[in-house]
């Protein structure tokens, strides 16, 4: 499934950012590796964005098993994105925690930059690419939405309720454009009568109308000051599956590890480790 390496070499994975400093990537996905009983290594390296091709190609050239990119480099890697059809992450398709890679893989010209790069499992010299997260949120949205406790009487999960502005990090893939409803800030009864709700800004929640847990809501504000605007408690107490900056976080960096290892690693301790790491 991978390509062959030197036995005494052990898989590399390199996390490039710019700067690269205060990044918990690498002390998360080693806590990761170290749970999974994988013996492999992680680098993190400061690229200036309009070096970025040159270290995708170094990395490819050195047999780096993977790649993690910020923000930054990512967009300046936007032209090398693809779009890979997204895995069946249901139990029977987990059997021994083992995911399989051989999605097919396309160039897309929009949508969300490539933050988690991977072997191709068919072209040992290639990488495929992906918005990690963004791939993530689909996997979800999906899982969410076909649950038989979430959609009542098997209606489908209908517009996207924007709080804000919209954000490429949402896989288009779920939901034509046509079929979104931005509201800068929505009332309740827009808010009872959406089943999926995405926040791309700070919001009060107090007048929020009570929910069965049907109704994802999903954070994309990534607000500096208080990372979910301190309504997953409120939220969750309400009634809503929401999804917080944390978990988003800490799901993007499983996604990568599920690409490069073919193993589905523990969420928690991932999550843990970045929650450590930004503590100190």
């Amino acid at each position: 499934m991978f390509p062959i390496m030197d036995g005494a070499t052990e898989p590399i994975i390199a996390v490039l950012g710019h700067p690269i400093a205060g990044n918990p990537s690498q002390f998360a996905l080693e806590r990761a590796f170290k749970a999974m009983r994988l013996d492999w290594r992680v680098l993190s390296l400061d690229v200036h964005p309009e070096n970025i091709d040159a270290a995708i190609t170094g990395a490819k050239v050195m047999g780096f098993r993977g790649l993690l990119l910020d923000d930054v480099n990512a967009a300046a890697a936007g032209h090398l994105r693809q779009r890979v059809t997204p895995t069946d992450t249901t139990a029977e398709a987990e059997s021994s925690q083992q995911i399989e890679q051989s999605q097919q893989t396309e160039k897309v010209s929009e949508g969300a930059p490539p933050t988690c790069f991977f072997w191709d499992s068919t072209d040992k010299q290639a990488y495929r690419s992906e918005n990690a997260e963004s791939s993530w949120l689909e996997e979800l949205i999906r899982s969410h939405f076909r649950s038989p406790e979430s959609v009542a009487d098997g209606d489908a999960m209908g517009p996207v309720l924007w709080i804000g502005d919209t954000d490429v990090r949402f896989p288009k893939t779920m939901v034509d454009i046509d079929t979104q409803s931005p509201i800068a800030w929505a009332d309740s009864e827009s808010i009872e009568h959406s089943k999926l709700i995405v926040l791309s800004e700070p919001v009060n929640v107090s007048k929020w109308p009570a929910n069965d847990q049907s109704t994802l809501v999903i954070d994309l504000s990534d607000s500096q000051e208080n990372p979910d605007g301190g309504n997953h408690a409120a939220l969750s107490k309400l009634g809503y599956t929401f999804i917080s900056v944390e978990e988003r976080r800490a799901a993007a960096l499983s996604q990568c590890l599920t690409r490069w290892t073919g193993t589905r690693p523990p969420i928690d301790i991932i999550q843990e480790a970045i929650e450590e790491y930004l503590a100190v």
